[in-house]
């Protein structure tokens, strides 16, 4: 229904070119224009969700600055890194120990300290070829790492683009003879068909540099990269030459089930690890069929999800069990029997501040050390609790179905617009909502930053679009029925939320009603399109004028206007409008009897002394729509409205152009002061009621006034008043004196009135004689 209601007002035209919108933010979707703002809506969704508590212990051993000092300047003795370990996996039940710190020889060229760090190197070598499940971190580099001392070439000399985990246990014995090198077509890789979607790339045959020696690698090692400075993704793997480097956290997860990386299986898009005893695999998911997404568990600082301990702590402890005194092996061995290194994963990483390894994360605003990122993966892998995301053309997908689907709603019009909108606020929200809930309960990661980007761009450019083409449909249809029928009427209709009903409301207002004086002899003499044609003329003269000063138009009936003031448009002066209204209109007709007149080859004399009445009269009236179901007439009626036209009709009898009730001329002067000059004529019973009705006649306006007229009036108003009185020859003395003063010739009130006086005179009235007159005709 919204579809169609949208659809109604935006062409499929319209639609496909607001396409681009949705379509613009996949672009940047699948560019990574957009990542930042998404890891910020991904932390919002962590800390709705909570902190959780891993099936696993990881337990932290810090290189902070305490142990920096305690141990001297880095980089240290590597020896004391085989101690740890050693005292951690024999003596306090560790699975299995990480290392987040690259052995490389750059540390070592640097150091100075050549012999001691070779007899290091040689111990911590020696500990690893044991096979104890330690993992020693590598980094995945794009230069030679070389050390360009005196000596013969060694092992130390790697490849340009090479894991760096390198360090040579034996530097004083000679090299093994150099083997050639195969190229890249020629070593099988573990997935020959990857794609890395350009993160880590495998090296080109150019760089194999044929002829160098291959580098020692320790029996475990795996990668510590992040993507970039994101540390919500790590590279699950990387396929090199001749072999598949891991990352660390699947390389400590396989030594925390007592596997080795032959295990471990890559089918595009996931991992699979074969577990022992039959038991069913663990399926890794993988974004870009190569990054491993970290489920965060908790901020950094949680002493009890994240047990930490200074590495020197644990060093002297591991050195105590060695001592030769008692008390010191016992602290030790307490030290170490301690429950939460039984059956845990332990990380020895960096974590003070100059050593610049520091980095935000989902739970902390401030940057921690990023070997929680290592932490938080392994439990990821260990827990099982992945998190997933739909492919990159389920999101695109996604985001232009919800994105239609919105702005279809928000540009839906008709009388349910308001709710059509507010249903796609709501659609939207319940996305957000779901947005929540599914990555609480099924891990399940949505894009949020594209869509709601996408609905709200979309959804406020299909409104203004939708807002511009109904605007121009409106005017199209005010021009159209605007001729037929008021255009505030037409306003209303279009602005209604239902279709228009029978019934009305009663309103104050002024009720103008003209006729033409002997239209039926003009009708009888003119061809029927001369006729027409000056019909055409006066009438729109006329309603120009009564719409300029904002009435409505009812009806045209034959000659005869019918204007409603007030009606479709409260206006408080009515009355003063309609008045100033009927002067305006006399004043064009006069215009035009002189153009008539020019024309005498085209009119008949008669043209020429066309004439109007008008009548008006206020106050409340009924206006709405009138007729039947299927037909309605929006218009005005009720006593008033007939009422003004015995004013119309009654002019006649008096002889003047513009006769008006005592209300409308009270109405009038209320709003416009003297600006109306008004002249007292009788006191009148029309036809078809029993009270007498105060009647006026309009003069004009007051700027136009002569002194004549205001003479006029005055002898007028004063026979009025003896009249009243039944004084009939003081009364037929001001009307000797008003008669010649009146504009026109006869009949005129002044001639009219003498002639009653004159036959009341002859025949005097009887003793309830009130002085009303009553008229005989409508």
């Amino acid at each position: 229904m919204a579809a169609r209601k949208a659809f109604g007002v935006l062409t499929p035209l319209r639609w496909l070119g607001l396409a681009i919108l949705p379509a613009g933010w996949c672009v940047l979707l699948a560019g990574g224009w957009l990542d930042a703002v998404e890891q910020q809506t991904l932390d919002w969704r962590y800390r709705a969700r909570g902190e959780l508590t891993a099936p696993v212990k990881v337990v932290y051993v810090d290189i902070d600055a305490t142990s920096l000092d305690d141990m001297g300047g880095w980089p240290w003795d590597r020896r004391s890194f085989a101690s740890v370990a050693a005292a951690l996996i024999d003596r306090a039940g560790v699975r299995a120990v990480g290392v987040d710190v690259v052995f490389d020889a750059v540390a070592r060229n640097r150091s100075g300290q050549r012999e001691a760090l070779v007899d290091g190197n040689v111990a911590l070598a020696r500990y690893l070829d044991g096979g104890p499940p330690v993992v020693l971190g590598s980094a995945y580099a794009e230069t030679p790492f070389r050390d360009f001392g005196t000596r013969p070439p060694t092992m130390l000399d790697v490849p340009k683009v090479v894991v760096r985990s390198l360090f040579s246990p034996f530097v004083s014995a000679p090299p093994p003879p150099p083997r050639p090198r195969r190229t890249a077509r020629e070593l099988p890789l573990l997935d020959r068909d990857l794609d890395t979607a350009g993160w880590f790339e495998p090296p080109q045959e150019s760089q194999l540099n044929v002829g160098e020696p291959e580098p020692w690698l320790p029996p475990r090692s795996g990668l510590i990269d992040i993507v970039g400075d994101n540390v919500a993704w790590v590279p699950a793997y990387v396929p090199l030459v001749g072999r598949t480097c891991l990352h660390m956290s699947v390389e400590l997860a396989l030594a925390y089930w007592g596997l080795n990386a032959d295990a471990v299986g890559v089918y595009g898009d996931h991992l699979e690890i074969v577990q022992p005893g039959g038991r069913p695999p663990v399926v890794v998911p993988l974004y870009r069929r190569q990054l491993l997404e970290v489920n965060w568990f908790s901020r950094w600082e949680d002493p009890v999800r994240n047990p930490r301990f200074g590495f020197s702590t644990v060093w002297r402890h591991a050195e105590g069990l060695r001592a030769y005194r008692p008390a010191e092996r016992q602290a030790a061995e307490a030290f170490f029997a301690n429950p939460v290194w039984r059956g845990a994963i332990v990380l020895i990483g960096p974590v003070d501040p100059m050593l610049h390894d520091l980095a935000p994360t989902p739970f902390d605003d401030n940057p921690v050390p990023r070997v929680g990122a290592l932490g938080n993966a392994v439990k990821t892998l260990l827990a099982g609790q992945f998190l997933r995301r739909p492919p990159p053309w389920g999101e695109y997908l996604l985001v232009l179905a919800l994105t239609l689907g919105i702005s279809a709603l928000a540009a839906a019009g008709g009388t349910a617009g308001v709710r059509w909108k507010l249903t796609a606020a709501l659609v939207l929200t319940f996305y957000l909502w779901f947005s929540l809930w599914s990555f609480e309960s099924l891990r399940l990661v949505l894009p949020v930053t594209a869509t709601v980007g996408a609905a709200f761009t979309t959804s406020f450019a299909a409104v203004a679009w939708q807002h511009v083409a109904e605007e121009r449909q409106k005017r199209r249809l005010k021009g159209m029925f605007g001729a037929y029928v008021p255009p505030e009427l037409v306003q209303r209709l279009l602005e209604a939320e239902g279709a228009p009903q029978l019934g009305g409301h009663e309103q104050d207002l002024t009720v103008f009603i003209s006729d033409l004086e002997s239209f039926t002899h003009l009708a009888e003499t003119l061809p029927p399109d001369r006729l027409v044609q000056l019909m055409n003329e006066y009438l729109t003269a006329c309603t120009e004028i009564v719409e300029e000063e904002r009435g409505t138009l009812d009806k045209y009936i034959g000659d005869a206007v019918v204007v409603m003031f007030g009606a479709l448009i409260p206006l408080p002066d009515h009355a003063l409008r309609a008045c100033v209204a009927a002067q305006r209109v006399h004043r064009r007709l006069a215009e035009l009897r002189e153009r008539w007149k020019a024309a005498e080859a085209q009119w008949p004399p008669s043209v020429g002394e066309l004439q109007c009445r008008i009548g008006l009269n206020s106050g409340p009236a009924l206006v709405g729509n009138i007729g039947s179901r299927s037909r309605l007439n929006y218009t005005v009626m009720g006593d008033n409205v007939n009422l003004a036209a015995r004013m119309e009709s009654g002019a006649r009898h008096f002889g003047v152009r513009t006769m008006v009730t005592e209300a409308t001329r009270r109405e009038c002067e209320r709003h416009g002061g003297d600006r109306v000059v008004f002249r007292f004529l009788d006191r009148v019973i029309v036809k078809g009621r029993t009270a007498p009705v105060p009647v006026y006649e309009i003069v004009g306006l007051k700027e136009d006034m002569t002194p004549a007229q205001r003479e006029c009036i005055a002898h007028y108003e004063q026979a009025t008043r003896h009249y009243a009185a039944r004084e009939w020859a003081a009364a037929l003395a001001c009307l000797e004196r008003s008669a010649p003063l009146e504009v026109g010739g006869a009949p005129n009130p002044s001639l009219v009135l003498r002639e009653r006086c004159l036959r009341l005179q002859a025949e005097p009235p009887g003793p309830d004689w009130d002085s009303a007159y009553r008229m005989t005709e409508k």
